[in-house]
């Protein structure tokens, strides 16, 4: 058993753990039979997973499908108070999916997502971006074209706007002469946004304002369709998107175990009804529930690594090498000085940096030129993140990697855990198997 304090995660809580990472709408009578237990003992195993607040139930977004633009920026801010000004004033902001404090060059480390590339370049370059803060003294900026290995990212974000007249920053859209030129869509959480995923009542507004009848389809703009007796959005070229999708979208990133029934009481549709549209919407492939882990509960630690690798072929071999390693969060490819960057996760400081520097690293893989290590001090705005684990194990004698832990001196020196998918990992995490033969070695 492993335990965070005085939370304490065994074998069953791995289970539950690997169920609700595949899909985290799993029932509690399905969750129930593949534990061995009743659907209420189920309800109860969840229940106190999700109240230690060590997990948290949400959708991720499909960044392919949703077509949106991702890039990192790097921050050099030398005075704290700025510092802690930034964080505060983007707290709030629909284009910052992950902001990072970090130990190095660089002390704040920005994952942005936009719609396009014009308005990601307005998102950081203009008078309100991250980059132009009062206290910035340098910074750089990663443009992100591919993420591996999955296509879903946690966003704070959805569909649906709240129709402010400034966004949370304090910037007006209207007065910023990139928005006047078309160079960038505004901002997702006020009335001046002209993006594609409008909701409703943005729809029909600008819909009114066209000089032609708005019964003829043709006249329309492209994205826009009349089905029945409501507007809907076609957002990604095939599937379209309307305002009741963005409330069931807001409702299942705040609970994607929200039931049927109390989604349709919100959306103003049946049980049944309620069913059908979430089932579609989940058959699409544009959203995924699933879980996301506490960082901070589990006491994991964190880090970037910045590597430049000399070719494609190496490049493809290093992320077929690491496609199954359990302690790399995300994958970037990315444009500039460094074309990858990834963000690792350890149970502690000497496996942080056991797993950047020896054998099983991503920084020593043959075609790595030169690389940049950056320790995450903190996260922000949630302590939650998107998991490669569940702190399950395979049992295998050798890491996905293909490194033999035991022979590893870090290993024999307890200066490296090992890894989890291995059966020689020695860390808090054990399975039951693990910790009885570790009891029975200490008994004797």
């Amino acid at each position: 058993m492993a335990k965070t304090d005085d939370v304490i995660v065994d074998e069953t809580d791995r289970a539950i753990v690997r169920e609700l990472l595949k899909n985290a709408r799993k029932t509690y009578k399905e969750i129930g039979e593949i534990i061995g237990y009743t659907t209420m003992g189920a309800k109860k195993r969840v229940d106190k997973l999700l109240e230690n607040k060590l997990i948290t139930t949400t959708i991720l977004t499909n960044v392919k499908e949703f077509k949106l633009h991702l890039a990192l920026v790097f921050l050099e801010v030398r005075n704290a108070e700025k510092l802690r000004e930034i964080f505060v004033k983007f707290e709030k902001c629909p284009s910052a999916i992950y902001v990072f404090k970090t130990l190095g060059k660089y002390n704040l480390i920005a994952l942005i997502s936009a719609e396009d590339e014009d308005t990601l370049e307005s998102v950081i370059a203009r008078n309100f971006s991250i980059r132009t803060q009062e206290g910035v003294w340098s910074s750089e900026f990663y443009p992100i074209c591919g993420i591996f290995y999955s296509p879903f990212l946690p966003m704070r974000k959805d569909a649906c706007q709240k129709a402010s007249d400034k966004s949370p920053c304090g910037a007006y859209c209207v007065t910023c002469e990139s928005f006047e030129k078309d160079k960038c869509v505004g901002c997702w959480t006020t009335k001046h946004y002209k993006g594609r995923f409008k909701n409703v009542q943005q729809a029909k507004a600008r819909n009114q304002k066209l000089s032609k009848p708005a019964h003829s389809k043709n006249l329309l703009p492209k994205q826009f369709y009349f089905l029945e007796k409501e507007l809907k959005m076609d957002n990604t070229d095939g599937e379209i998107i309307d305002g009741t999708d963005g409330v069931i979208g807001r409702e299942l990133l705040k609970n994607a175990r929200k039931t049927y029934k109390e989604i349709g009481e919100i959306i103003g549709y049946t049980t049944m009804g309620a069913k059908k549209r979430l089932d579609k919407f989940l058959k699409s492939q544009l959203i995924k529930p699933t879980i996301l882990f506490n960082v901070k509960e589990f006491k994991l630690h964190l880090a970037l690594v910045f590597l430049e690798i000399e070719n494609d072929e190496k490049l493809r071999e290093i992320f077929l090498k690491f496609e199954k390693c359990p302690n790399v969060i995300y994958v970037f490819k990315t444009l500039g000085k460094y074309n990858l960057i990834a963000l690792l996760a350890a149970e502690d400081k000497d496996t942080l940096e056991s797993i950047t520097f020896e054998k099983c690293s991503i920084r020593t893989q043959e075609g790595v030129l030169r690389s940049e290590f950056y320790l995450i001090g903190k996260i922000f705005y949630s302590p939650f993140l998107p998991m490669r684990k569940g702190l399950c194990h395979k049992d295998l004698d050798k890491s996905p990697c293909d490194t033999y832990c035991v022979i590893c001196l870090n290993f024999e020196k307890d200066k490296c855990i090992g890894c989890w998918a291995t059966k020689h990992y020695k860390g808090r995490f054990k399975n039951v198997q693990q910790a009885k033969a570790e009891h029975q070695t200490v008994r004797r």
